[in-house]
């Protein structure tokens, strides 16, 4: 009955990013403070809410909004921030132990490639790189380290 009402919870596919979910502190790959971040599930546990503050002194803000969509069999992200900004990931898939997203290309034809390694029950790393040439070479956007909260 439960499964019914609440197909998400019980689906493996939905489960597969649970691995983020939780408190964390955040760094960079130099491990000085990047932010914190609260990943939590909502919406009868189809959802894996982000909600991410930048440490101090910078003044950033975004929320992501994560689901498996069921139709296409693939992971999707939502990303939106307090400067106005909006990024569309799409084609998401578990490989082993990671999480990876891709962007549609914009009109600079940039691609990025988003990567979540699930490390160890208390650390993952979050991996961000941009290509101009359609994914023949990649740059660093971002390297950070989730450390959970206890």
């Amino acid at each position: 009955m439960k499964q019914a009402v609440i197909p998400c919870r019980y689906n493996a596919a939905n489960r597969q990013f649970d691995f983020w979910i939780g408190e964390w502190n955040v760094v960079n790959a130099a491990g000085q403070p990047a932010g914190k971040s609260s990943i939590q599930l909502i919406l009868g546990d189809c959802i894996i809410y982000e909600n991410w503050t930048t440490a101090p002194p910078n003044d950033y803000s975004g929320k992501s909004f994560n689901l498996y969509n069921a139709t296409t069999e693939k992971w999707m992200q939502t990303w939106v921030d307090d400067k106005g900004a909006v990024i569309e990931f799409v084609d998401g898939y578990l490989d082993d132990t990671k999480m990876i997203f891709f962007t549609k290309s914009d009109q600079n034809q940039t691609t990025r490639r988003l990567t979540f390694f699930n490390l160890n029950p208390d650390q993952v790393r979050q991996f961000s790189e941009l290509s101009n040439d359609d994914g023949k070479t990649w740059t660093t956007e971002y390297d950070f380290y989730y450390h959970r909260v206890k």
